[in-house]
């Protein structure tokens, strides 16, 4: 059981997608509300009680915002793509929901001391937020779970197409002896071997990580480079595509594709080495791989 909250879970890292979907709840909240009235407002004048609802609003829409585009900025490692699973997911969203409970809550019992339509105390709403949220976190599991099914199904699905119309020529066929360098960025530490023994290139922070193949064996080579000079160094064979932020990699080398709830995966003829697809590439690397 343990194992499903481990699985791997898509993160969403699209600004407008995160700026819609604050406005969207934050503007949700404030209809809901002002259509029910709750707390005794309805004894309020219209205006008045629309006026203190918005709040409600406001406080909704600024709490997701918060969540959404600064807690990833001081917890950078944990909201990595690699790093995100499923019981994240389900953890993150629950600290979202009591946030905005909290805050809420706060701001219920500091204004509706200015009204008399109710008398309401900290500890009354804070054993409402814990009783909400208690039921929020058997839903919020459950949606998560049945999204993450879903995509994966979804995914592996295609990845077995794709694998089925994969591709296989060798773009670098006529490249046998033909000799590639690596720059570093002090022009000194480059890395030189034949273009074919290039498998992929990962980012490692202030460096980069070669994969490659030396008497039919796999192996690794650190220098202080980026993403970007390798793809310039290597910009004239259409063997490497880069597939992800973080990974270039020789297409020649694909053994076949696979997916999870993330995206695909490419399984490489190494087969211990398993590379990512950003998301928003999989239609290109599709037309780049496929018959």
């Amino acid at each position: 059981m343990i194992g499903i909250f481990r699985q791997p879970y898509p993160v969403q890292n699209e600004p407008k997608v995160k700026i819609f979907t604050s406005l969207g709840i934050g503007l949700f909240v404030f209809v809901l509300l002002s259509i029910f009235r709750p707390l005794g407002l309805n004894n309020l004048p219209f205006g008045h009680a629309l006026s203190f609802l918005l709040g409600y609003g406001i406080i909704t829409t600024l709490c997701l915002t918060i969540n959404f585009f600064l807690v990833p900025k001081f917890f950078y490692n944990s909201f990595s793509e690699e790093k995100w699973t499923v019981g994240k997911e389900i953890v993150f969203i629950l600290w979202i929901i009591f946030m905005i409970g909290i805050t809420n809550s706060i701001y219920s019992v500091v204004n509706l001391s200015l009204f008399t339509v109710a008398s309401l105390s900290y500890k009354t709403l804070l054993f409402f937020q814990f009783a909400a949220l208690t039921v929020a976190a058997l839903v919020v599991t459950i949606l998560v779970l049945l999204k993450n099914l879903r995509l994966t199904k979804k995914n592996i699905q295609l990845a077995l197409e794709i694998s089925d119309n994969l591709n296989h020529k060798q773009r670098l066929s006529g490249k046998k002896d033909e000799m590639i360098t690596i720059e570093s960025e002090n022009k000194i530490d480059n890395f030189t071997t034949n273009v074919i023994n290039i498998i992929a290139i990962s980012a490692a922070e202030n460096y980069i990580e070669i994969n490659y193949e030396e008497n039919d064996v796999l192996k690794k080579k650190l220098i202080r480079s980026s993403l970007k000079i390798a793809r310039d160094n290597l910009k004239s064979y259409t063997a490497f595509y880069r597939c992800h932020r973080k990974w270039i990699v020789n297409l020649d080398h694909i053994r076949n594709v696979t997916g999870n709830s993330q995206g695909y995966k490419l399984i490489m003829k190494q087969e211990e080495l398993i590379i990512p697809v950003s998301r928003n590439l999989n239609k290109e690397l599709i037309l780049r791989i496929s018959r």
